[in-house]
């Protein structure tokens, strides 16, 4: 990693910008970090879990998503949350989380009743 500079012009030296900034004002204020790198509390860092990399910044995530691509488009949910209607949430009463979205209990109910008439079928032949 090469270490970027800025220029102090009333003692007239170079001092380093934090890590993995492109282009700083001073010894703590990023303008541009890195490829790859957002600002996110004054620091250039790869966005963490629940943030997206946007321009310079690291934003946030829909609430209760831990991957997604902008503000309003999440494609994995926290721990605990599955996908209704689009968006993150404890799953609402009638449905039940199932991999990563709410599904409703009369669509689980109808698939085990499926499940278990096909394999009653497949034991008559």
């Amino acid at each position: 990693m090469q270490v970027k500079r800025f220029l102090i012009s009333e003692e007239s030296s170079l001092l380093d910008c934090i890590p993995h900034c492109n282009v700083c004002t001073d010894a703590t204020t990023c303008d541009t970090c890195e490829a790859g790198y957002g600002l996110l509390n004054d620091a250039c860092v790869i966005c963490p879990t629940g943030k997206y990399l946007t321009g310079t910044y690291c934003r946030s995530c829909p609430q209760h998503c831990d991957t997604c691509t902008d503000s309003n488009t999440c494609q994995v949910c926290s721990a605990g949350y599955g996908f209704y209607n689009g968006e993150c949430v404890a799953c609402p009463t009638g449905t039940f989380l199932t991999g990563t979205t709410c599904t409703s209990s009369t669509f689980l109910y109808s698939n085990l009743i499926l499940f278990r008439l096909s394999s009653h079928l497949f034991k008559l032949y």
